[in-house]
C-alpha cells in the first residue's frame, strides 16, 4: 500500500491557505484580522463562520465546526482525507509523491526486527512442545505436524503459566 509522503502533505498544509480554500466556495469578508462569512455547513442569517489566517484553520461559532483546509474540503464535499489531499493539491499545483509502507520501518534495524520475531516464535514454539495440550489441539484442528514445524505454529495457553514455567 502507498502513502502520500509526509513532506507533501506539509507542503499542502502550507500551501492550501485557509482564504483562499474557503473561497472557492463561499464569499468571505475581511473583519479586522480574521475573515468572516456565512456557515457552510448549517444555514444562519447572521456570519458566524471565522477563518484565521495566522493559524490557518476555521471555526463556526454556531455549529462548532473547525479545522483546517484539509478538513474543511472533506467536510464541505463529503471527501475522504487523501482524496482531500488530491484535490488540494491540485488546486495549488503541488505534484504528489508516494511511498509504500515498507518505507516507514527503519531500514537500518530491520534485520534485528526478524531476529527478535525469529526468537519469540522459537521460544513460544518450544514451550508449545514441551506441553502435549495446545499440539493436540493443533493437530485435532487439521493442522499437521510439517506446518507446525514450518510455520513455528503455536497455541498459547495461559500466558501467565508460561511466564513461570521458562
Amino acid at each position: 500500500m502507498s502513502y502520500i509522503k509526509k513532506e507533501k502533505i506539509e507542503e499542502i498544509k502550507e500551501k492550501a491557505d485557509i482564504i483562499s480554500v474557503v473561497s472557492d466556495y463561499l464569499s468571505v469578508k475581511k473583519s479586522g484580522r480574521y475573515y468572516m462569512g456565512n456557515c457552510p455547513f448549517h444555514s444562519e442569517k447572521t456570519p458566524s463562520f471565522f477563518l484565521y489566517p495566522e493559524t490557518n484553520t476555521f471555526h463556526c461559532f454556531g455549529c462548532g465546526k473547525h479545522g483546517d483546509s484539509i478538513s474543511f474540503v472533506m467536510e464541505l464535499e463529503s471527501l475522504d482525507y487523501v482524496s482531500a489531499l488530491k484535490k488540494l493539491a491540485e488546486k495549488f499545483g503541488i505534484e504528489l509523491e508516494y511511498e509504500n509502507s515498507f518505507n516507514y520501518i527503519d531500514k537500518k534495524n530491520l534485520d534485528k526486527y526478524y531476529e527478535m520475531n525469529e526468537f519469540v516464535a522459537r521460544f513460544y514454539y518450544k514451550k508449545m512442545m514441551e506441553n502435549s495440550v495446545p499440539k493436540q489441539y493443533l493437530l485435532k484442528r487439521g493442522i499437521n505436524q510439517k506446518s507446525i514445524n514450518l510455520f513455528l505454529l503455536v497455541m498459547l495457553m495461559k500466558i501467565g503459566k508460561l511466564f513461570i514455567m521458562s
